[in-house]
């Protein structure tokens, strides 16, 4: 009888344990902030970035060009639960862009996320994984906050192609969040959460030619298909301070 081969569980890097944990940090707080009952405002017809700098402009300049970074108006479920944040990222025709939004969080939950660099809290991260296609109408109505530079972009449209190919260099690495492999995981709830942000605006939108070029609606992964660990685990969360299961 053959001996099975022995196999071998390489631990995960510490920093992607170490941006797990700060990830999961704040999505504690974020449920916590929930259960607090909240007054919500009609949205005002301008708005300020915190501590950017940079205010939103009142009207919007028309069509904007790629490379741009908008701020949706409040004129959908989604745009009207927080202010959402886009940067453009293709135009595959003339009548709708590609885009992804900046998420809520300050460190990347995946690695379809992006650190951006930037101090701006809104604006720290990028969700490629969540990228849509939407019409130019949508863009025309929403208000210009600021420009990616040639590198920013660039960078953005490398991650957003490797959520399809898997394949990323190894500059943008340390600035993409942790592989998600167990089922428990609650950035499954998350991702379900960041999802709805644009179904507003992708069920009025044509469909992406094949020759864009650039693959932007990814499918939805079924926590259900993804391996359980060995032993059993009432709540991922509860045992997540050593981020073991994560992977």
């Amino acid at each position: 009888m053959s001996r099975l081969p022995e196999i071998r569980i390489l631990p995960a890097p510490e920093w992607q344990r170490r941006r797990l944990a700060e990830w999961l940090s704040e999505w504690r707080i974020d449920r916590i902030l929930r259960e607090v009952a909240e007054d919500r405002q009609p949205a005002p017809e301008k708005r300020r970035i915190e501590g950017s700098g940079h205010r939103a402009e009142e009207r919007s300049p028309g069509i904007p060009d790629t490379g741009r970074i908008m701020l949706l108006r409040p004129d959908s479920a989604a745009t009207c639960r927080r202010p959402v944040y886009v940067a453009v990222l293709a135009r595959p025709d003339a009548d709708s862009f590609i885009v992804a939004p900046y998420g809520r969080f300050s460190v990347p939950a995946t690695p379809g996320e992006l650190l951006t660099g930037r101090e701006s809290a809104p604006l720290r991260v990028l969700c490629l994984w969540n990228a849509g296609h939407v019409k130019s109408g949508v863009l025309a109505r929403s208000w210009h906050v600021d420009g990616m530079s040639r590198d920013e972009l660039q960078d953005a449209l490398t991650v957003l192609e490797s959520v399809r190919s898997g394949e990323l260099p190894e500059k943008l690495v340390p600035r993409i969040g942790p592989p998600l492999v167990h089922p428990a995981d609650p950035r499954h709830d998350y991702e379900a959460e960041e999802s709805g942000w644009g179904e507003a605006f992708r069920n009025d939108a044509p469909p992406l030619p094949r020759d864009a070029g650039i693959t932007y609606l990814f499918p939805e992964r079924d926590p259900s298909k993804l391996p359980r660990a060995a032993e059993p685990r009432d709540n991922y969360q509860d045992n997540s301070p050593s981020t073991n299961d994560a992977f």
